[in-house]
């Protein structure tokens, strides 16, 4: 991967990349079937 500094030198690469962290975080806390993020409904939540 790129150096952080570069990535947020380029306005073009800050906003995808802030995303694909936000996405990956989610995917950690919440993770869905195939470990992928997925929003946390009423059905998902049930025990």
């Amino acid at each position: 991967m790129q150096p952080a500094s570069r990535a947020n030198a380029d306005p073009r690469l800050a906003r995808p990349i802030a995303l694909i962290g936000k996405v990956l975080e989610n995917a950690a806390t919440n993770p869905g079937p195939c470990g992928m993020a997925r929003p946390v409904t009423a059905e998902h939540a049930k025990p």
